[in-house]
């Protein structure tokens, strides 16, 4: 999860204009583009691509440090990105856009917008006018009224098929065939205040969202609907990761939080009192995080405490990825670059 279009996504007031620009003028090729502000990481296989600013993708097979930009459709900010397998990968951003690729990053069809999105929110709400729910239709009229300026800020696919995508002031959508069609279900969130939604994690063995004021939303398989469960810091969420045993969870002011069983949490015991912005696994018990503050931090032992990393970076890292258990790949305000880190230093 990006930290500065978090805090964008907040703020940002609708410029029509300015964003049909966007969703029509494809990404400019850039010969700094691997220096620019870049948002999210994900691998293919064995290929690094980071996605950024303006439209901004880039690829770098292994980690030869040779970032290659890709023909992106659109020069909206871009957010979070992932694949399923080293082919298939979806990108989702601003200006409701969501992106997909079948060659591993190196080129991106536009599968929505957010005059689409906004379409979408208009015609459930009237669906949901007819049956009686005025409730839920009164909500997303509201999605429906933003018209363009839709803010996609995080995604998560099971597989090639099957995939979320969520946003500001409770922006959520499904895709059951691969984002060749959209549903709104943010009227199966349990979020009445209409809070952000800054993360998707599998973990645990369910699916979990979470968000501004301390949300956390689980999903029910059964119900198709995610409901909120009891978390134990109210400041804001920026994303997590998980596994089959554990979820960690991570925001603002350092708080770094780890659950065995979805109920019961133990603080991660770390020094840093800044956003921790992203998370990679390293392995099944090894762990990394990068901070606000251009900080990197590992673990051992699943996350129940971390060591910082002396790097001395002197600008914000927006995400991070592990290449292998001691090279990294980290993003943020100045660009994309690989570190390498001696674990064994801080764990003797």
């Amino acid at each position: 999860m990006m930290f500065s279009l978090v805090c964008a996504a907040a703020s940002v007031q609708a410029q029509p204009q300015g964003m049909l620009d966007r969703l029509e003028k494809p990404a400019h090729k850039a010969v700094k583009a691997a220096e620019s502000s870049l948002n999210s990481l994900a691998l293919a296989g064995d290929r690094t691509v980071v996605v950024g600013e303006r439209g901004h993708i880039l690829w770098m097979d292994g980690a030869d440090n040779h970032w290659r930009q890709a023909d992106v459709p659109v020069s909206s900010d871009l957010t979070a990105v992932q694949f399923v397998d080293e082919n298939t990968g979806w990108v989702v951003g601003h200006d409701g856009v969501v992106l997909h690729s079948q060659d591993g990053g190196e080129s991106w069809s536009l599968q929505l917008n957010g005059h689409q999105i906004a379409a979408l929110h208009e015609a459930l709400a009237g669906v949901l006018s007819a049956s009686g729910d005025e409730r839920s239709a009164e909500k997303l009229s509201f999605g429906a009224d933003r018209g363009v300026d839709q803010s996609l800020l995080a995604l998560h696919f099971s597989d090639a098929n099957h995939g979320i995508v969520v946003g500001a002031s409770n922006l959520a959508l499904e895709t059951r065939d691969g984002g060749a069609s959209w549903s709104v279900i943010s009227h199966h969130i349990d979020n009445e205040s209409g809070l952000h939604l800054y993360g998707v994690v599998e973990a645990l063995g369910a699916l979990y969202v979470l968000g501004e004021q301390g949300l956390i939303l689980k999903k029910n398989p059964q119900t198709a609907t995610y409901h909120a469960v009891k978390s134990p810091y109210r400041g804001s969420w920026f994303g997590g990761i998980g596994s089959h045993d554990r979820l960690l969870a991570y925001g603002l002011l350092g708080n770094t939080w780890v659950t065995a069983d979805g109920e019961n949490w133990l603080k991660s015991d770390m020094n840093s009192s800044v956003a921790i912005t992203s998370a990679s696994s390293v392995s099944a018990t090894d762990l990394v995080l990068v901070s606000l503050n251009g900080e990197v931090f590992y673990s051992n032992d699943g996350g129940k405490r971390f060591e910082t990393q002396a790097l001395g970076s002197q600008y914000p890292f927006y995400a991070v990825q592990a290449k292998d258990s001691e090279t990294l790949v980290v993003a943020g305000l100045n660009g994309v670059k690989i570190i390498k880190i001696n674990k064994d230093e801080e764990y003797p």
